[in-house]
């Protein structure tokens, strides 16, 4: 068996080697001879900043520092390190309490350089399931206490442990991160580009979670993902972190598996003060350092940035007390989010560009900080010595992870030597204590440790009332909002812009501003959380500081700016991420609320399988997990599989409507808990009809659909599941104005209007803000809305392409309501995906859409269900004059165009538009196409692998091995009578039955 390799010491995103860049007395450049001593604001003492100021006085810069933290032990009273942040309670005390970055991989090379050259020392960190440094880790789970020395010790005593983990490793080994760390141990720039690309293109937009609950990933039951996460498996695999991007939990594993973990004894702040400390030499042989640079102290914090354009222009600097000092370059590295609420940015002169470009400021004020809480315990002794509490304890319990360490004999006697960490969380585990004090923390985690470690008990309690405690809330620190940044799914462009601002032109983000501020930090960095990252992102920005002043690197020792464009070192973009996505399935969860069984073979006299039928003997579906695992004649189950026997019937994959209201639309003034229970029991009619997947297009103004798509995910609510945009985006006076003499008379506006280029791309960007999977806009007048006509057109052709571009930057597609064929020809030349009706459209119309290869979803139920009534008085009883006379005026126009469909090329998706129809009769958009002459098999396809085509869902729609676990069975063959399929008597949904 080959020897496992080491854990990856370059980004997987961008292999630049940044140890190697300033090993052995390596400078990162030259300035120019006019250059040298030139100030250049670096604004933050954490590990970014002191790296970039520290690089940039080597090459004969003088860096001035700023730094809005206050500590009465640092250099001006200010604290140095950021996250750094590490305390000896006592002079005569050994031991150092970590209240920020605690430990680092042997891995971090950038770190370890500089830790050596201040002549630092590392020693082994107490680490979970590492018996060569930790005694022992206990892991309690559901009140069951294990102790073990490595993870695989769990196995005997856990048999849903052992599947796990097992699994776990065979998902890394099989997506491809060892041969990953192979390639960066080899330093083969192509070889981690090209691996590194394909386990982005396929995992960008999963979640950890998903990833350890998918077949394609690690395949787990929810059982098993809740005992791994508790357990953990490596640095940020812990289920508070279920929510991260399964990328960037990918990229620390890649820094950590393979590694030996360490912390300092001198603590980790030690760092910052070797930094500040350390005489370094100059290119003219002076020797300096950062504090003799500085008068001994840093300046205050930083409340606004006049920011020119170049380095003529420079930067205005305007700190806390008062004073507004010039510079040509500035380095900004404090947490991002304080640019939204502390520190300004602006132009240096009125009407000068803006700082930051649209991009850049979606990045920012997109970015996810993660809240991280730590308590800890300084004593004596290292009391718990051969005592259960003698190494690591993770738990479900409030404490959730407990450390223990030794910093050895006290400096002094009755120095201190110890600390227990009686608790590190993150995320929500964090947020359950930040309104508690020190000690209700302290009394909270010392009662579930006291029950976790009986035998130690009093001890603890002991100790408690002689020590002495700190704590901390990262999320509650002025100055940082959180501990770092994390990465949720989507957000790689974001991640992209922001490690790319270093670089300023043409290669770097389109559209911003070539200025003098240069951005770092830990949330600047691809790998957020470690040290050595945004340390990393210090010397990126200090190329970009010694490029702005004329300065260059030399021939052997090039920058990360000057390998940015080699072709395997730049980072892949936002655009050729996406182009390597492969389409994703929907996440199949079985939530504690289900009771799917494992297995099931189902089989039936014929099947549709999404694009053909097939025969009785091919009628055969295995489903195990909540996929179809196999299809045909030759299909076996294990002896526990439960057999479904459909005689007479058709099976055929769960039925997908593109177009339907959950929420009903003529509720548009009840309340929105009124709205919401109503539409439970629509959801779940829908799905009783074999609908298993839905795409909502919209309610009047409140995002509804969103909570409901959460509550089916989550189990809460059984229905279909919901892709949805939230509301329609509508004109004044067009079909989404849905109450207009209430603004006529009260000036209250009911539905989501916009008019304008402006506002029609400020309300994507609320749909996006609020969740949407789509946008759905109102091109044409309507039938049901009094203000407006169906034959209108309701948005010029410049605010179309201005919503469509909006929706599309930010990677959703549009729906349009267009009737005519004005308004369906202006949202094709927009680049809508599909159009919602067109039934006023003609020939030419229909054959524009199928050349450009765009979707109608035609909803010709809902046309007939009012045309075929018109001289019924008792069915228009109670409904609004204005729909009646709408019909009856475009009556001979909708039949014709409804006539054309059948001889049509292009693409038709199932939709009904239920609520304007009753949910019960969705079945009855079937008979209607077939009505019109639409032959049988397209009619299939619409519903089920066409629509999920057009959803964008692969893994729907068709009944193949791989694919979701959703059928649905009718009696006798819809071929031959589609009106079967109003019969339906069998349902599965991922895996589920839910009918009979």
């Amino acid at each position: 068996m080959s020897t496992p390799p080491p854990a990856a010491d370059l980004q997987v995103d961008f292999p630049f080697d940044y140890a190697a860049h300033v090993a052995g007395g390596r400078r990162i450049g030259r300035l120019p001879a006019s250059a040298l001593g030139t100030r250049v604001a670096v604004i933050g003492t954490g590990g970014s900043g002191l790296t970039a100021a520290y690089e940039l006085l080597r090459v004969g810069a003088t860096p001035i520092l700023y730094e809005a933290e206050r500590s009465p032990d640092g250099p001006g009273g200010r604290r140095l390190g950021g996250r750094m942040h590490s305390r000896r309670l006592a002079p005569a005390d050994s031991a150092v309490v970590e209240l920020g970055c605690m430990r680092a991989p042997d891995s971090a090379r950038l770190l370890r350089h500089y830790a050596d050259l201040f002549g630092l020392h590392w020693q082994p960190f107490r680490d979970e399931y590492a018996p060569g440094t930790t005694p022992r880790t206990v892991l309690d789970v559901d009140g069951r206490t294990r102790a073990v020395g490595e993870i695989t010790d769990l196995y005997p005593e856990d048999e849903v442990f052992r599947q796990a983990h097992t699994r776990w490793l065979e998902a890394l080994e099989r997506i491809g991160l060892t041969d990953l760390r192979r390639a960066v141990a080899a330093r083969d720039p192509e070889g981690i580009r090209r691996r590194w690309a394909a386990l982005l293109g396929r995992y960008e937009q999963w979640t950890f979670h998903r990833f350890l609950l998918d077949p394609d990933g690690a395949g787990l039951t929810w059982d098993q993902a809740r005992v791994l996460g508790t357990a953990g498996v490596g640095t940020a695999a812990w289920d508070c972190f279920f929510g991260l991007a399964f990328t960037e939990v990918a990229r620390l594993l890649l820094a950590t598996e393979g590694a030996e973990v360490f912390h300092l004894r001198e603590g980790m702040a030690a760092v910052a003060d070797g930094f500040w400390e350390h005489r370094t030499g100059l290119p003219d042989g002076r020797f300096t350092s950062l504090a003799e640079v500085n008068d001994g102290a840093p300046r205050p914090g930083v409340v606004t940035l006049e920011v020119g354009e170049d380095a003529t222009e420079g930067v205005v600097v305007h700190d806390e007390d008062g004073r507004a000092d010039w510079f040509p370059a500035v380095v900004f590295t404090p947490q991002l989010h304080v640019l939204e609420t502390s520190v300004r940015v602006r132009p240096l002169r009125p009407g000068g560009a803006p700082p930051f470009g649209p991009r850049l400021l979606r990045a920012i004020r997109r970015l996810s900080y993660w809240q991280s809480a730590k308590t800890v315990l300084v004593t004596e002794t290292p009391f718990w010595i051969g005592t259960s509490l003698d190494g690591v304890t993770l738990t479900d319990r409030l404490p959730r992870a407990t450390y223990t360490m030794d910093f050895g004999e006290p400096r002094e006697p009755g120095g201190r030597r110890s600390v227990l960490v009686l608790s590190f969380t993150w995320a929500e585990d964090s947020m359950k204590v930040a309104s508690s004090t020190l000690e209700e923390r302290v009394g909270a985690f010392v009662d579930e440790l006291c029950e976790i470690h009986p035998e130690v008990a009093e001890e603890l309690r002991r100790q408690v009332a002689a020590g002495v405690t700190r704590t901390i809330s990262w999320e509650g620190e002025r100055n940082f909002k959180g501990i770092c940044r994390f990465s949720r799914p989507g957000e790689y462009p974001y991640q992209w812009d922001l490690f790319s601002h270093f670089v300023k032109g043409a290669a770097g983000v389109p559209g911003e501003p070539a200025n003098p501020l240069f951005l770092a930090g830990d949330d600047v960095s691809w790998s957020p959380g470690w040290l050595d990252h945004a340390m990393a992102s210090g010397l990126n920005a200090a190329w970009g500081v010694l490029d702005c002043l004329g300065g260059k690197t030399t021939s052997d020792n090039p920058g990360p700016g000057d390998v940015w464009q080699r072709e395997h070192h730049r980072p892949l973009t936002p655009a050729e991420v996406v182009d390597r996505q492969v389409p994703s399935r929907p996440p199949t969860t079985t939530s504690p609320r289900d009771t799917a069984h494992d297995e099931f073979v189902v089989t039936a006299d014929r099947l549709w399988d999404g694009e053909r039928m097939r025969p009785a003997a091919e009628a055969r579906v295995l489903v195990r997990q909540g996929r179809v695992e196999q299809v045909g004649a030759r299909v076996t189950g294990s002896p526990t599989a439960q057999s479904i026997d459909l005689p007479g019937h058709t099976l055929l994959p769960g039925l997908v409507d593109c177009h339907v209201h959950v929420l009903d639309e003529s509720l548009n003034t009840a309340s929105i808990g009124e709205q919401t229970l109503r539409a439970l029991p629509a959801m779940r009619t829908l799905l009783d009809n074999g609908f298993t997947t839905v795409r909502d297009l919209g309610s009047a103004d409140y995002p509804s659909t969103i909570d409901l798509r959460q509550a089916v995910e989550e189990g809460l609510v059984v229905g279909p599941r919901l892709l949805t945009a939230p509301n329609i985006i509508s004109a004044r006076g067009g079909h989404g104005d849905k109450e207009p003499d209430l603004t006529t008379r009260f000036g209250i506006e009911v539905g989501t209007l916009a008019d304008g280029t402006a506002e029609v791309v400020a309300q994507v960007r609320r749909q996006v803000r609020a969740g949407a999977d789509w946008i759905k806009f109102a091109a044409s007048g309507g039938f049901g809305t009094p203000s407006d006509h169906p034959a209108a057109v309701t948005y010029t052709q410049a605010e179309m392409t201005a919503l469509v571009a909006a929706a599309t930057d930010l990677g959703l597609p549009c729906a349009v309501h267009a009737f005519n064929d004005e308004a369906v020809r202006r949202a094709v030349r927009a680049g809508v995906r599909s159009v919602e009706h067109a039934n006023l459209a003609g020939a030419d119309t229909l054959a524009l859409l199928a050349e450009r290869d765009i979707y109608l979803v035609p909803t010709l139920h809902v046309v007939f269900h009012h045309v075929d009534r018109l001289d019924d008085e008792d069915f228009w009883e109670g409904k609004p004059d204005v729909l009646r006379a709408k019909f009856r005026d475009c009556a001979e126009s909708l039949r014709s165009s409804a006539a054309l469909l059948a001889d049509s090329d292009v693409r038709l998706a199932f939709g009904t538009d239920a609520s304007v129809i009753p949910y019960a009769d969705t079945w009855r958009e079937f008979t209607t196409m077939a009505r019109v002459g639409i032959g049988a098999e397209r009619i299939l396809r619409s519903a089920t692998s066409v629509a999920a085509d057009l959803l964008r869902q692969p893994d729907l729609g068709r009944v193949r091995p791989g694919a979701v676990g959703d059928l649905v069975a009718v009696p006798g063959d819809p071929t031959e009578d589609m009106g079967v399929m109003g019969e339906v008597d069998f349902i599965m949904q991922a895996g589920t039955v839910r009918k009979p």
